[in-house]
């Protein structure tokens, strides 16, 4: 499936985010994640849960069941699913619930104000495989992490890494709010680094934007260092240092501020996604006025990227062109988009071997 040379849409023994802490509660809620309903709720001490949104029994959506206990009781027959997944009752035979009755439930892991999820095999969930959360500076006292928020995303979640991944598009979609012309020509060097994609690029700014003058306080020209870093199969932690003008890469550059943004699209549909996004700063981290200053710049932006990746969806879903043309700054998204369909294939060879060995 586009873009990959696999007809399989993303890899699921892997590590996604299914919702931020805040979102899920004792009341079930329900989000579609590759392809499955997955309801989320809290046991009594806090736990987050996540099981199969459907009833194995008929079906029914279990965003309706009643969460008794730590258990949820299905709204259509009664059924009841201890947190674990066990059936442990059946209103219409109350002394027999066969052995083997159960909902399916999904590995979850909460870290910062994500919640984790494995949608793939749980034998195979480590927790070792999530991103450093304090290599991100989401763990970091330093700095300053902050929710944004969650935007439906009519694209596939794999546009969505390309997108970060080539930050030449900062020039011309971000134009109005984040982006300067510069970006696009600056030279960028892409780097394995084992788990995760390294890309980088510096830009001479003789005027940096309305929103990075105000928020950092610049008053003059600025070198501006991009950075993004892909951990697939979608997590990326893109952003920005500020230093002054023709000292970056020297020993005791004046460094004005840093921060990250985070652009996650976990797949909704093999063509549709949730995009959830967050940020962290190293400057003004008392400032409440400017957290919500930078979460609304960077709202636009954010806006501003799902518009174009939903346009190029609709131009995706009329066919294939004869080829697809990349250029040098396209190294960062078509490793990527190697590394991904990597996993997929992994997936697959696994499968494929289980099978012959039965």
């Amino acid at each position: 499936m586009y873009p990959f040379k696999t007809s399989q849409a993303y890899p699921r023994n892997q590590w996604y985010i299914g919702a931020f802490s805040h979102e899920v509660g004792r009341t079930p809620m329900e989000r579609t994640l590759l392809g499955e309903p997955v309801v989320f709720y809290r046991t009594q001490a806090g736990a987050a849960v996540a099981v199969a949104g459907r009833c194995p029994h008929r079906r029914f959506p279990m965003v309706r069941a009643a969460v008794v206990g730590d258990a949820l009781e299905c709204g259509y027959h009664g059924w009841t699913f201890d947190c674990s997944g066990v059936c442990t009752r059946i209103p219409s035979q109350e002394q027999y619930v066969p052995a083997g009755f159960h909902i399916r439930t999904y590995p979850v892991v909460e870290k910062w104000q994500w919640l984790w999820i494995w949608m793939g095999e749980p034998a195979a969930a480590d927790a070792a495989l999530i991103p450093d959360h304090a290599q991100l500076h989401l763990e970091d006292s330093d700095w300053l992490a902050s929710v944004g928020g969650v935007e439906p995303l009519a694209g596939r979640f794999q546009l969505m890494n390309e997108n970060v991944l080539d930050l030449t598009h900062v020039s011309f979609v971000h134009a109005a709010t984040i982006g300067t012309a510069g970006i696009a020509s600056a030279p960028i060097s892409v780097e394995d680094r084992g788990r995760y994609l390294h890309s980088e690029r510096t830009v001479s700014e003789p005027e940096p934007t309305a929103f990075h003058r105000r928020v950092l306080g610049l008053d003059g020209p600025v070198d501006r260092v991009l950075v993004t870093d892909f951990f697939p199969p979608a997590f990326l932690a893109s952003g920005s240092r500020f230093f002054r003008a023709g000292e970056s890469g020297t020993p005791g550059a004046r460094l004005y501020g840093e921060f990250r943004v985070f652009h996650v699209a976990t797949p909704e549909t093999p063509t549709t996604s949730h995009y959830f996004w967050g940020f962290t700063r190293s400057f003004g981290q008392n400032d409440a006025a400017l957290t919500e200053e930078l979460r609304a710049g960077w709202r636009l932006g954010v806006l501003e990227d799902v518009d174009a990746i939903e346009a190029n969806e609709r131009m995706i879903d009329l066919g294939p062109l004869q080829n697809d043309l990349s250029a040098q700054a396209d190294a960062g998204p078509l490793r990527g988009r190697k590394m991904v369909e990597h996993m997929i294939l992994a997936e697959r060879e696994t499968e494929l071997l289980s099978t012959a060995l039965r």
